[in-house]
């Protein structure tokens, strides 16, 4: 089993890239947000996780163990298969994801492609109890308003994608108020 790379960076695609471990070219695939933070090119570390689905292996990649372990957990519920685990990876932050479902908050959860209402309350029934409830009031309240924003934007006729992809380019300090959050979206859209 590979559980870790140490390699230069030698592509990014939108779903993987391709990293070089001693003159060899590695496809590791990864959520957008793991790829956003890698950048270009350059020396990086990845947490791996080894698969072979239908006699095809493939590499997923993650920048820490906590994400690598989120991504495992997520593939122990039923129906959930590895894309739509790193589309859930791309959509949030560690800890927002880890609130929404300890808060059994599952319609925040379908901001994220594949991802529908069913889907997200068998998440959400499969995984709270692992999730500690602790101290996630100010990240659920964060998650619902993006996802109040994801619909504001769908209703002023964006495409659902682009209005994920968007409002998970919000700052992590904007405020929490959902104009707010909808106008600092709509000009990212607009600059686009």
């Amino acid at each position: 089993m590979i559980a870790q790379l140490n390699g230069r960076i030698l592509a990014i695609r939108p779903d993987h890239l391709v990293l070089d471990v001693g003159n060899v070219g590695y496809l590791v695939h990864c959520s957008e947000r793991t790829l956003a933070a890698l950048g270009e090119t350059g020396e990086t570390v990845l947490y791996t996780h080894y698969m072979i689905r239908q006699d095809e292996p493939t590499l997923y990649g993650f920048l820490s163990e906590e994400e690598k372990a989120i991504f495992l957990l997520l593939l122990t519920v039923p129906r959930i298969g590895p894309r739509v685990a790193l589309n859930l990876l791309a959509c949030f932050e560690l800890a927002a994801l880890s609130a929404a479902i300890a808060s059994e908050d599952a319609r925040s959860l379908t901001i994220a492609a594949g991802v529908s209402l069913k889907l997200a309350q068998k998440i959400v029934v499969e995984l709270r109890d692992r999730f500690p409830a602790g101290e996630i009031t100010s990240l659920r309240n964060s998650v619902a308003l993006d996802a109040e924003v994801v619909d504001a934007l769908v209703a002023l006729g964006y495409g659902v994608v682009e209005a994920q992809r968007t409002v998970q380019s919000i700052p992590q300090d904007a405020p929490e108020d959902v104009g707010e959050r909808l106008r600092i979206a709509l000009g990212r859209m607009g600059s686009e």
